[in-house]
């Protein structure tokens, strides 16, 4: 069932269940501070939620809750999502702030990497982040994406990363963490 299992982390395809925990980390000010778009009402974050819920039985790929593998705590989300268009299927993720700063990000992010390239069958991938989310691009570049543009979209700062598998050396994501 895709579910994918870290040292320290459990990532599961989100069930209907999850919402509650979803919303509540969608409709954090702090939390999606550097997401375009920023916080989601509960409408915004339920039609989010169906399309994640959706991706999942069309492509057999999308978003994973992710849950702290000793407590079983909601930790956020990680996974791929098609914005379509020039990005295409982008890696993106999202954590409470409690759990910030610990190297979950990275875990997670390493974790779904890893399965698109390796279970998915996966060739390439892109991701977004604005320049002034340092964490966010320093996981983005240790995992050896590069950046292609710099005012992805016309918004100054917003970078558009791409990964591919042959640039990896098939692997280097393993180093993430």
């Amino acid at each position: 069932m895709n579910k994918i299992q870290t040292e320290r982390l459990v990532l599961c395809p989100y069930t209907k269940s999850d919402f509650e925990e979803f919303a509540t980390l969608r409709g954090d000010k702090r939390v999606m501070e550097y997401m375009v778009g920023g916080v989601m009402t509960r409408v915004q974050a339920l039609e989010t939620f169906e399309a994640y819920l959706t991706a999942w039985q069309t492509s057999g790929l999308g978003m994973w809750a992710i849950w702290d593998a000793a407590t079983l705590n909601y930790v956020g989300e990680c996974g791929f999502w098609d914005r379509g268009g020039e990005v295409g299927l982008t890696v993106r993720y999202l954590l409470h702030k409690k759990y910030w700063g610990k190297g979950l990000a990275g875990d997670a992010v390493n974790a779904a990497v890893k399965f698109g390239f390796e279970t998915a069958g996966l060739t390439s991938l892109s991701a977004v982040a604005l320049n002034s989310n340092a964490r966010s691009c320093s996981i983005l570049e240790r995992l050896g994406m590069t950046v292609i543009n710099e005012n992805h979209q016309g918004i100054e700062g917003f970078r558009h990363y791409v990964l591919s598998l042959n640039e990896t050396g098939f692997g280097r994501y393993d180093k993430l963490g």
